[in-house]
């Protein structure tokens, strides 16, 4: 259908349709001339640059969709939030978890509901062996969406780690009340939070 359409209304909105469809199917350099196209004929087009984002990420081309998703955010005047999470996603993933941080606040600043924005924040700061930070945005992100498993998991270790068993033992509680079946959680519990 949308091969079609790029025929009769050869658009850049219909050319990134297109590549939307492709990655949908795994068709992942379709996906890229797709998009590529419609940056053709609108070389400001946002969508399209998330898409090719996105298809670069599939294929393991770190660099290139940490490219393509910076033009998004260029583009969208940096007020993209989605193309600001995907870039400090990359961004964290090659290491470079002080840019993220940066991005995650500046989403957080545009969107402080996006709990999404606060977990990977919290996940960011962990890595970075942050603890007290990283804390303080898993709770954040806990309080408007206490049904994220991994946030609880993520609580759990590094209270674990902190020597917090009583607050450990209640992270690693709310994630088995989630994920019921969650042998990390049922053994911290199980040997009464002693390692």
């Amino acid at each position: 259908l949308w091969e079609r359409t790029t025929v009769h209304a050869p658009t850049p909105r219909a050319f990134n349709n297109l590549a939307v469809a492709y990655l949908r199917e795994k068709r992942y350099d379709e996906a890229v001339k797709a998009a590529g196209r419609s940056l053709e004929l609108d070389p400001s087009f946002v969508d399209a640059y998330n898409t090719l984002g996105a298809a670069y990420h599939d294929i393991g081309l770190y660099d290139r969709s940490i490219g393509a998703f910076e033009k998004a955010v260029f583009f969208s005047g940096g007020r993209a939030y989605k193309s600001l999470m995907n870039l400090a996603a990359l961004y964290s993933l090659r290491g470079r978890n002080g840019e993220a941080l940066n991005i995650y606040g500046k989403v957080i600043k545009m969107a402080p509901w996006l709990d999404a924005a606060h977990y990977n924040m919290g996940l960011t700061l962990a890595a970075m062996g942050r603890d007290d930070e990283a804390l303080r945005a898993l709770a954040e992100s806990l309080a408007l969406n206490p049904y994220n498993p991994n946030a609880h998991r993520i609580m759990g270790r590094i209270l674990e780690k902190k020597g917090d068993r009583a607050g450990a033992a209640k992270a690693y509680a709310a994630l088995l009340s989630l994920e019921p079946s969650d042998v990390e959680a049922a053994a911290y519990l199980a040997r009464g939070g002693a390692r």
